[in-house]
């Protein structure tokens, strides 16, 4: 097991909190996994216990356009349905994606992340953005034990385009560590990161956040949004909305809504005859499925829905044994 720091901020600011960056364990040695593909989309599907890696490139020549849909799913370490060892149940799931876009392309790249709660993962994004180029970027965390989650994209065109957006459910000692950085070089470049969340019991996030107008990006502009819900006072939230400038003639702003359901929402929920945990659930859900629909698959869609059944199943029959 090798430790190792991850999801680093761009400039160290958060000394005194500890939150410039995040340790890591990686087990030794990682297997390659190979994914199924199937119409655009990148299946995995990790046994229990296992150590997995996956690396891979996607490249948008001039004016070409492509969605990449990758999700991650796990199976149960006993196929015969018997009790699994906690132990060997452990596993660890490190995936890095590099992308490419070249002048006037335009990328679409979705991450579903659906492990089971036995899983550590480190996923990484890595994207260099060309003349007219738009990436944009959807991610999904809903599953896994730890998740560390990093977007870094070069905005080195002009007039380059990021979008960004990422919705999560946690809850149940689930830890999620999220760092997304713009480094726009390019003139008149735009970057757009939209976050949507919610913290169950004993649920830790972090999240960093970066846009670096470096240098020579004249008339560029970037801005951050960040929602989060909390369902339980035992959770540990943290938000590092951070704006390094390094050229006059630029725009760029950030907001945080952090907190949770009102009491006049819920009045009116329960006057309609909907109980506080009911509504709670609503809630959580909405603010998945408002990132969901950015997803172009209905079948990928259905998914979700149905991952998050299955969550929100098993709390309401623990709640009412």
């Amino acid at each position: 097991m090798t430790e190792k720091k991850v999801n680093k901020l761009p400039a160290p600011t958060w000394n005194w909190l500890k939150m410039n960056d995040a340790v890591i364990s990686v087990p030794e040695p990682l297997e390659k996994i190979a994914p199924i593909s199937e119409g655009g989309i990148l299946h995995f599907s990790a046994r229990a216990g296992e150590s997995v890696f996956f690396e891979n490139e996607i490249r948008a020549g001039e004016n070409e356009e492509k969605t990449i849909i990758m999700d991650y799913t796990s199976q149960d370490a006993d196929e015969n349905g018997g009790e699994k060892n906690v132990e060997s149940a452990a596993g660890f799931f490190g995936i890095k994606t590099r992308v490419v876009l070249e002048k006037g392309a335009r990328v679409h790249l979705v991450k579903i992340q659906m492990l089971d709660g036995d899983f550590t993962r480190h996923d990484q994004t890595f994207a260099e953005i060309s003349d007219g180029a738009e990436f944009r970027f959807t991610q999904i965390e809903l599953g896994g034990a730890k998740n560390f989650v990093e977007m870094v994209a070069d905005l080195d065109g002009e007039k380059s385009y990021l979008k960004s957006d990422i919705s999560y459910y946690c809850a149940d000692g689930q830890e999620l560590d999220i760092n997304f950085v713009a480094n726009q070089r390019g003139k008149k470049s735009q970057s757009l990161m939209n976050t949507f969340g919610t913290l169950g019991s004993g649920a830790k996030k972090t999240f960093r956040g970066t846009i670096d107008f470096k240098r020579g990006c004249a008339a560029s502009s970037g801005s951050e949004l960040e929602e989060t819900l909390l369902l339980s006072e035992n959770v540990v939230n943290k938000s590092i909305p951070l704006i390094l400038c390094g050229e006059e003639d630029v725009s760029g702003d950030h907001g945080a809504t952090i907190g949770s359901v009102s009491d006049e929402m819920l009045f009116y929920m329960n006057s309609r005859g909907i109980k506080k945990s009911a509504a709670e659930e609503l809630m959580a859900r909405a603010k998945v499925m408002r990132t969901a629909a950015l997803i172009p698959n209905g079948s990928c869609v259905e998914k979700i829905e149905k991952f998050l059944d299955e969550i929100f199943s098993k709390k309401n029959a623990e709640a009412n044994p």
